[in-house]
């Protein structure tokens, strides 16, 4: 932005200041998105919480990811996965819109009900499955990529990046 306002300065001059009015509603509108920012992830995350409706361990469980038969998931390492999923899709766009149209492909439109875990099950009954499998399934190869946590230990990472994610990329590219 310094840079930036360099360049309005030296132009000042031949544009007879537009540019710096120019550079002072990109300043003004570069601090209202950097405010905003936060505030729509926040939001965002709530949404997620309150669609998996604390159920943590059972949202885990019902995604199917392909564990190490050596390794036991216990619920604390499957509430923390199940959490550090919801954080990560909170975050990302193209995430958080995959998760919601497989949330709303679900939802009983009469009575508005959200059973996050139900909506998994009829994924899973669906062969294609869908946008809350895919989601976090590339939600959780994400944060098994770039974190080296213990809790990461009981998924057999392979399967999850090559087998799934593959199958859940090209149904969700099917439903488009």
């Amino acid at each position: 932005m310094n840079l930036l306002f360099l360049v309005a300065l030296a132009l000042a001059w031949p544009t007879a200041g537009l540019s710096l009015v120019a550079w002072f509603a990109l300043f003004v509108l570069a601090k209202i998105r950097q405010k905003r920012g936060p505030a729509n992830i926040k939001e965002k995350k709530e949404l997620l919480e309150k669609i998996v409706d604390g159920r943590y361990i059972e949202f885990f469980n019902s995604l199917d990811f392909p564990k190490k038969p050596d390794h036991l998931i216990n619920d604390d390492h499957a509430r923390t996965m199940a959490r550090l999923i919801i954080n990560h899709i909170s975050k990302h766009d193209d995430e958080m819109k995959l998760f919601i149209d497989g949330v709303s492909r679900w939802v009983n439109k009469d009575s508005q009900e959200v059973d996050v875990v139900k909506m998994i099950e009829l994924e899973k009954d669906d062969e294609n499955r869908g946008g809350i499998h895919y989601a976090s399934y590339r939600a959780l190869l994400s944060l098994i990529r770039n974190n080296k946590l213990e809790i990461f230990n009981g998924i057999h990472v392979t399967n999850l990046a090559v087998e799934d994610a593959i199958n859940i990329s090209r149904a969700a590219n099917n439903r488009v």
